[in-house]
């Protein structure tokens, strides 16, 4: 027999902390001994997934299958550990990124067994992260005190990265065998939430010469080459020489954030800056500081904030310098197609926040066929 419980499922119940317990009795099918298995389950586990578990153990004791000293099912934290070590071997350039995603997931669900997460655990993830709230940002004043500013919310767009790695995730388990279809689709089918149209931010004005002007000597080449190239900080920062090829006017990128080889055409700006910055590097990297040790993306970031507040230019970051060069190429009267092949697009979406950037050309365009209208 197996505990009288209220909850409609016999041998479960809740403990005086509201958290639910197994306690089942039953006679083992093949010996005719009695058994008795006990288990508390992870807090905040919702009555349906406590119910399911408990029906799963009841069913596999009458049936004779039910092993307790069977190795345990593993749990969150062993399911990440296993996932960083495919991240490194699959997706190195987006490893450490996805490591501190796990690491947020493991820190918000709890260390739970992979077979009891469920939608409940990520929608509690999902509220709890937007309340996070991020560090204020800013300039400090004439006296050194910092900016005071209130803590904003996580923006849904984070949130939804760390589902979408929560979703990688349980698509890899399933495959591996550590949980099962049905559990993978009903997390996956948890919504996203909405996000606000993509931020455009690009220099204006005077903000380049002024940014120019405030880089220290070391990373100026580095902003120059993102600026004529379109690549992401990491592409920029880790350039080798053997990526170069000046004589055919050709960057070959083999990391990318799309895994996937990308060219880029080096105009004669960018020769100029490449070559010579090439010249002085003594190792196989482009860039390298002063020691001649290559620069760290971290360290390149710090560079270009300081640069940013000393040209007093609000509201930028190195990210986007992307955005810059995808403006200009649109102003030119680039294609959406091309500015996702220059910046390494996978789809256009991404590239139509540059849509309405193409407005001149768009307008050149509906003139010529006014013109064909009136000749006809």
């Amino acid at each position: 027999m197996a505990r009288h419980s209220r909850t409609g499922v016999h041998g479960l119940f809740r403990d005086a902390r509201g958290r639910w317990c197994v306690d089942l009795r039953w006679c083992e099918p093949r010996t005719g001994e009695w058994r008795r298995y006990r288990e508390r389950l992870p807090a905040g586990l919702p009555a349906v997934a406590a119910k399911a578990r408990t029906r799963e153990i009841l069913a596999a004791a009458l049936a004779g299958g039910f092993d307790p000293k069977r190795e345990k099912p593993r749990t969150l934290s062993e399911g990440f550990a296993a996932y960083g070590a495919w991240c490194d071997a699959n997706r190195p350039a987006a490893a450490k990124r996805r490591a501190a995603v796990c690491a947020r997931l493991l820190a918000g669900l709890g260390d739970l067994r992979l077979d009891l997460v469920s939608a409940f655990h990520v929608e509690r993830f999902k509220r709890d992260r937007l309340k996070e709230g991020r560090l204020p940002r800013g300039r400090p004043d004439a006296e050194g005190n910092k900016p005071v500013t209130t803590k904003g919310d996580v923006a849904a767009g984070t949130v939804n990265r760390d589902l979408e790695v929560l979703s990688h995730f349980f698509a890899l388990a399933q495959s591996w065998g550590w949980v099962t279809a049905e559990q993978v689709r009903v997390l996956r089918a948890v919504s996203h939430l909405k996000e606000p149209p993509g931020r455009v931010r690009y220099l204006v004005g005077d903000e380049e010469a002024r940014l120019l002007a405030a880089l220290s000597p070391g990373i100026r080449p580095i902003v120059v080459t993102a600026l004529l190239s379109g690549m992401r900080q990491a592409e920029v920062v880790n350039l080798t020489k053997d990526a170069v090829d000046l004589g055919a006017g050709m960057l070959t990128l083999t990391t990318t954030k799309a895994n996937r080889v990308r060219r880029i055409y080096i105009n004669a700006a960018l020769a100029v800056v490449l070559r010579g910055t090439m010249a002085r590097s003594p190792g196989p990297y482009v860039f390298t500081n002063t020691a001649g040790e290559p620069y760290t993306c971290d360290g390149v970031r710090t560079l270009f904030r300081r640069a940013v507040a000393k040209a007093e230019i609000e509201d930028f970051h190195f990210h986007d310098l992307r955005h810059t060069t995808a403006t200009r190429l649109r102003q030119a009267g680039a294609g959406l197609d091309v500015v996702a092949d220059v910046l390494g697009h996978t789809t256009l979406t991404m590239a139509r926040r540059y849509a309405h950037l193409g407005a001149d050309t768009m307008r050149a365009a509906m003139d010529r066929l006014q013109a064909i209208a009136a000749v006809g």
